[in-house]
């Protein structure tokens, strides 16, 4: 406002000022020891806009942050430094002065120039590094290969780890801590400690070649090891080895060595272990003496005294050995074998080895009797062979046999063989041999036995069982034998044996119509006994079979056949049913009739065969039914052709028996197609008519059976016809210089062809004829129709009738058109039929005009099976592989190009008989 003196204006319009900001207070902040970042945050500063933070660090280095809130992180600060922080708060005009500092150290820096001493009496480890300038404390981590850890702290630059494993590897670090904050870790150092002193040292020495191996175990494996070893007279040995054992040769005998082993590696090694103490193998006793008596088999052997020895072992080495124990230097040797030279060897032993094996003496004892090692007896004649190993100088062998009954024999030899004859059979011998030398007899030799054969059986009987065909033998006990066995010999090679401890046996289930020859032999376990007497046994007749039996029914009778039976000499046939007494005939052939059986019953025949000592038992049953005749007579009666079929009526004559019914049946196949081949058959019917449908062109076979609950019959004698023909094909109409000709294709089994002109109601026949073509001039061509006859009957009228004289017109038109050409009419050949075998026939036929070939067709006129149709180029052919005594029908047509003639008129001839 602007004042004079007496007056003050008014006020001018206000104007806002906003003081600069003040500086922040209560600035506080954190640090994160793994990054070194510092988050402050401090107390809103009024009308300030921004904020500005300034850390200073000991070394100089400056770090800003800016922000609109009241806190900021600073990051990228030093490690080991302390930080002065301050904050400012400024608008857009004015800036606050700093805020009181804020001071916060960062995280010690990483401990540098890490180095280690290994102390190798103590086994500890000092550690030491480089100084920091603020005051720190320290540690040291030790891990050992197992995972355990041990530490140490400090506030200087150095640090000890005691009481570590030895031969242990270490790792360890240095991490140097603050009020605040952990360093991070130094680079890992490693270290292996001390390494162990071998354990459980031990000197094995190998007796063979006094060789000593030493060997230990380690807990934890050195670089290399020492072994050394002391011994007598200032000898001293060592080896160095990266194994855990260490052998040591060429060592004296008799002598003791002390043993140590220690630990080494590149920078420390171990203490010695305690030292054990071994001896070498004993010295060989040395002036070794023997004594023989021959008479005891001892002998006494004898040496000079060893050093350190506990107890000497003499051997006596041949094929069997022996050895005496002593503590003296002399020692027996009893129980010697006859026949021997011992190499003598005399061992020292110390407890732990014996002395090298070396022989010191040899020795020969007194013959051997011989031994008997093969004894072999000629079960025949009862002479025993022996032979025998003799040792040296014997001049000859005795053997000497004696059996239990008191006979004796004896044979001697010089060659190692010998034969005892004059022994008796069923007797147990003993054998013994001794050997004669220069100056004495040997003992016998140990007793052989020999086991001659049993003697033959005595007294045999025997009986015939003829329903089992067993025979039973009985004979009286046979010196020496143990068992029997009773042998039946067939005279076709079946043979049969039955074996027992006893007296009597049982040969079970011969064959049947056989011849055996019998005869029994003891044994022992070596030998069979001569066979006794012989005897002939014929056993029962075998069950006849191939049982056969043919009814009559007309007279009620059986015929009953079978095979023969060999060693029969009489027959029983028999036939029985299930409500009367059996019907029987005897016989001495294989046939036999039964009489009296009942129409309607059903018989089991069965057959018995005999050899006037033993019947067989019967024969398996052969079952068939008394069955009714087949009807005797048939009639056959053919109804007019109907739309292509014909009804064929079948009657038959009556079988006088119980209950019976009739079964009807017909086989059919159409001529010239084989495929139509069928059997229609009635159902069983007590009448005795029926009848059937079939069609044309056919033959038939009719049979009719009968039935009752005996069974059915067989089938009547067949019945054979044709049906009436079916409607001939390829029907022509042509007219050839004024005359009107009806042609068409045969039609199978027609004999002869009707052409009829339908004139109002009334057929008038034109022409009948045996021929393939006819002369219909004068007809209405529109009203003819045409049927094929034969015995039989008469088809179907057939009018589907082609007229072809427009194609004969067109003919003209052949020097313009080949249409035309091949669309004309193909005249019939005329066949004939010349020569005529058992297996062959000879056709031949005229040209027709423009044919380019013919085919001739064969068919057997009884035979279902196809037509044989033969291209032919010619004008004739020769038909073979025909059968003989068999009727054939030929026919032959014509072709060219697409167009074919009619078939020629079948011409049948019969083939002769083959001679």
């Amino acid at each position: 406002m602007a004042v004079s003196d007496s007056c003050s204006s008014l006020s001018s319009q206000a104007v806002t000022v906003l003081a600069a900001p003040c500086s922040p207070v209560r600035v506080t902040g954190s640090l994160e020891c793994l990054s070194n970042a510092v988050s402050l945050t401090w107390d809103v500063s009024p009308n300030s806009l921004s904020y500005n933070v300034l850390a200073i660090g000991r070394a100089g280095d400056r770090v800003n942050c800016n922000n609109t809130a009241p806190s900021c992180q600073l990051s990228g600060l030093l490690c080991g430094q302390n930080y002065n922080f301050t904050v400012s708060a400024s608008d857009t005009s004015c800036q606050s002065p700093n805020s009181t500092p804020f001071i916060l150290p960062t995280a010690p820096c990483t401990p540098t120039n890490v180095q280690n001493r290994l102390d190798c009496g103590t086994n500890n480890l000092t550690v030491s590094w480089d100084p920091n300038p603020d005051p720190l404390n320290y540690n040291v981590g030790v891990r050992s290969a197992d995972g355990i850890v041990q530490t140490c702290t400090s506030l200087y630059t150095s640090c000890s780890v005691t009481s570590l494993t030895c031969g242990q590897d270490y790792a360890f670090t240095v991490t140097a801590t603050n009020n605040y904050c952990r360093s991070p870790p130094s680079v890992t150092r490693t270290i292996r400690t001390v390494p162990c002193v071998p354990q459980l040292v031990q000197g094995n020495v190998d007796c063979a070649s006094n060789t000593l191996l030493v060997s230990w175990i380690s807990i934890r494996v050195a670089r290399t090891y020492a072994a050394r070893i002391l011994g007598s007279n200032g000898y001293s040995n060592s080896c160095t080895t990266a194994d855990l054992s260490c052998s040591f040769s060429q060592l004296q005998c008799s002598q003791q060595y002390n043993i140590s082993v220690l630990a080494l590696d590149s920078q420390c090694n171990s203490t010695s272990s305690p030292a054990i103490s071994v001896s070498t193998v004993p010295c060989s006793p040395a002036n070794v003496a023997t004594n023989l008596s021959c008479n005891t088999s001892t002998a006494m052997v004898s040496w000079d005294a060893s050093l350190g020895v506990r107890r000497y072992t003499v051997l006596a080495a041949a094929s069997r050995s022996f050895q005496c124990f002593t503590n003296s230097t002399t020692c027996q040797l009893n129980g010697l074998q006859c026949g021997q030279t011992y190499n003598i060897t005399v061992l020292a032993d110390d407890g732990n080895c014996n002395s090298t094996l070396r022989t010191s003496a040899t020795m020969t004892t007194a013959p051997c009797p011989p031994v008997i090692v093969n004894s072999t007896l000629n079960c025949t004649n009862n002479v025993a062979s022996l032979s025998w190993v003799m040792g040296n100088g014997v001049v000859d062998v005795v053997i000497q046999a004696s059996s239990s009954q008191g006979y004796q024999t004896w044979c001697r030899s010089r060659n190692g063989t010998c034969d005892l004859v004059d022994l008796r059979c069923g007797q147990n011998y003993t054998v013994q041999a001794t050997a004669t030398g220069v100056r004495c007899v040997s003992l016998a030799s140990p007793a052989s036995y020999i086991v001659t054969a049993p003697c033959a059986p005595q007294n045999v009987t025997r009986n015939l069982d003829c329903m089992t065909n067993s025979v039973w033998v009985t004979w009286g006990r046979a010196t020496g034998a143990q068992t029997y066995v009773v042998t039946a010999l067939g005279t076709r090679g079946d043979n049969a044996t039955c074996s027992t401890s006893n007296t009597t046996c049982t040969v079970p289930s011969l064959r049947c119509s056989a011849l055996y020859t019998f005869y029994v032999t003891g044994s022992n376990l070596q030998c069979r006994s001569p066979a006794s007497s012989t005897f002939n046994i014929q056993t029962a007749p075998c069950q006849p079979t191939a049982i056969s039996a043919d009814l009559s029914c007309a007279n009620s009778t059986a015929y009953v056949t079978w095979a023969p039976v060999a060693a029969a000499v009489q027959y029983q046939a028999c036939a029985q049913s299930t409500d009367n007494n059996p019907l029987c005939c005897q016989t001495t052939n294989t046939f036999c009739t039964v009489v009296g059986l009942q129409c309607g019953s059903t018989y089991n025949f069965s057959v018995q065969a005999s050899n006037q000592v033993c019947r067989s038992s019967f024969s398996q049953p052969y079952s068939k039914g008394a069955v009714p005749c087949p009807p005797s007579e048939l009639w056959t009666r053919l109804y007019p052709m109907q739309n292509g079929m014909q009804v064929l009526r079948v009657s038959w004559s009556v079988i006088v028996c119980c209950e019976v019914e009739y079964l009807a049946e017909t086989s059919s196949s159409q001529q010239g197609n084989e495929d139509t081949s069928s059997v229609m058959r009635s159902y069983w019917t007590n009448g005795r008519v029926f009848e059937f449908p079939l069609s044309c062109n056919s033959r038939y076979t009719v049979t009719v059976q009968s039935r009752n609950l005996a069974g059915t019959s067989t089938p009547s004698t067949a019945v054979n016809g044709t049906t009436a023909p079916c409607p001939p094909l390829g029907i022509t109409y042509s007219i050839k210089n004024g005359s009107a000709m009806l042609s068409w294709k045969a039609s199978v089994l027609a004999t002869e062809y009707a052409v009829y002109e339908l004139k109002g109601a009334a057929l008038l026949l034109v022409c009948n004829t045996v021929q393939l073509q006819c002369n219909v001039t004068g007809a209405n061509r529109s009203a003819i129709e045409m049927t094929a006859i034969n015995a039989a009957g008469q088809s179907n009228p057939s009018t589907n009738i082609q007229d072809i004289t427009q194609y004969r017109i067109r003919r003209g038109l052949k020097g313009t058109n080949s249409f035309y050409e091949d669309e004309t009419d193909v005249s019939i050949p005329v066949l004939k039929i010349g020569n005529v075998t058992s297996n062959s026939l000879y056709a031949e036929w005229n040209s027709v005009e423009g044919a380019t070939s013919y085919s001739l067709v064969v068919r057997q006129q009884s035979s279902k099976q196809h037509s044989v149709e033969l291209s032919v180029y010619g004008f004739n052919s020769t038909v073979t592989d025909l059968k003989p005594a068999t009727r054939y029908c030929i026919s032959v047509y014509a072709k060219k190009s697409i167009s074919t003639s009619p078939y020629s008129t079948p011409i049948c001839v019969k083939t002769g008989v083959q001679i």
